[in-house]
């Protein structure tokens, strides 16, 4: 697979890559993708999205920081997010969206996820 190009990450670990991403929920149907070069975004499952990677960042550290955005706080007031550990076969990860009863929720079309997806190009 081909690397995307990355800038220089000021962090306290040496080559460390964040990739961002930014989805718009879509209630039932796939998310829409704004932010995330070379990912692709499906939803598999109620709350249940799967970030695909078209190239290779190197070792994955992990979803880092997420935060749930919209003109109404209120609406994703109280959800969170958990990942499943990287998929290296697939070059994939699974992330679940709970509401704030938590239940596995699908997101509204006025709310977006922002991610930061950490990756170590070499080293431990």
């Amino acid at each position: 697979m081909a690397e995307s190009n990355f800038s220089q990450l000021l962090a306290s670990e040496p080559t460390t890559r964040a990739v961002i991403v930014r989805a718009q929920g879509n209630t039932t149907s796939t998310p829409v993708k704004v932010l995330g070069n070379g990912i692709t975004i499906t939803r598999t499952g109620v709350g249940v999205w799967r970030l695909t990677f078209g190239y290779f960042n190197g070792r994955p550290v992990g979803v880092v920081g997420w935060n749930f955005e919209d003109a109404t706080m209120s609406v994703p007031k109280g959800f969170t997010l958990t990942s499943q550990a990287w998929a290296s076969a697939t070059n994939s990860i699974d992330l679940s969206i709970w509401n704030s009863s938590f239940a596995a929720a699908d997101l509204a079309v006025t709310t977006f996820l922002n991610l930061v997806i950490l990756f170590k190009a070499t080293g431990v």
